[in-house]
């Protein structure tokens, strides 16, 4: 239900289109700036801060590196 309400939403939205192709080309380079560059260091410095808060222990490396990994891949790869 939340992915058809998702498509709804997508659908009534009024974006600016490249003349040429077609594509909301700034549209498209900010959400993969975002994804891509933006997102890895937030997840760089949130983890950064539990270890700080005591959620994370700065002895467990392996939780530490799966906390970085997880915030650095792309959403479809979370899911399998």
């Amino acid at each position: 239900m939340t992915l058809f309400l998702l498509g709804v939403s997508f659908a009534r939205m009024d974006v600016r289109l490249s003349p040429k192709s077609g594509l909301p080309i700034v549209a498209l380079l900010s959400v993969c700036a975002a994804k891509m560059i933006l997102l890895p260091i937030i997840g760089v410095f949130v983890t950064r801060a539990m270890m700080a808060g005591g959620l994370i222990q700065p002895e467990s490396k392996v939780q530490i590196f799966v906390a970085i990994f997880l915030s650095g891949t792309p959403s479809a790869i979370k899911s399998v």
